[in-house]
């Protein structure tokens, strides 16, 4: 029979686990997100190709009747991210492997624990820099909203944060 204690421990640590796992689900999640700026100044437009360009962006779509202008870039994964969650998964599957330790002390030793977290560790690495690297797009449409021009930036969020402090240093 566990003790309370124990069975507290053991409940903790699998809602840490399934935690992990969401938390790494969701490092490689899409975030599209809408901007839409105002056309006050003529020169937004070359701005922000200006800008898409400087980025490694390569305009997909060039013809000038086209309603949507669509740019890819490759994005590149953040290496301090790759290695947060690495540790993190690491010192996650090394808890899970310490309640295992006290659960099961026949079949589960430290050292079986150490190999866990490391290769635990490089999967969640793994796992992140090779969903977070891909191929992004940024769709551009022209909209007129109570006589005014918007352009409408589709993209992911990060890279629409860039692109208003870039535009604001202009």
């Amino acid at each position: 029979m566990l003790n309370s204690n124990l069975f507290s421990a053991i409940v903790l640590t699998g809602l840490l686990a399934i935690g992990l796992l969401f938390f790494l689900k969701a490092s490689t999640k899409d975030r599209t997100a809408s901007l839409a700026l105002a056309v006050v100044d003529r020169e937004l437009p070359q701005q922000i190709y200006t800008y898409l360009r400087k980025r490694g962006y390569r305009l997909v779509n060039p013809s000038p009747s086209a309603e949507m202008l669509v740019w890819r870039g490759q994005v590149q994964a953040s290496v301090f991210l790759c290695i947060f969650l690495a540790v993190l998964a690491g010192i996650g599957l090394g808890s899970l492997g310490l309640v295992l330790v006290i659960l099961v002390p026949d079949l589960w030793n430290y050292q079986i624990n150490l190999v866990t977290m490391s290769l635990g560790g490089l999967g969640a690495g793994w796992f992140y820099w090779r969903g977070a690297n891909r191929e992004e797009e940024v769709k551009i449409t022209c909209q007129q909203r109570q006589s005014n021009d918007f352009l409408v930036i589709e993209a992911h969020r990060d890279e629409l944060a860039n692109l208003q402090n870039a535009l604001r240093g202009h």
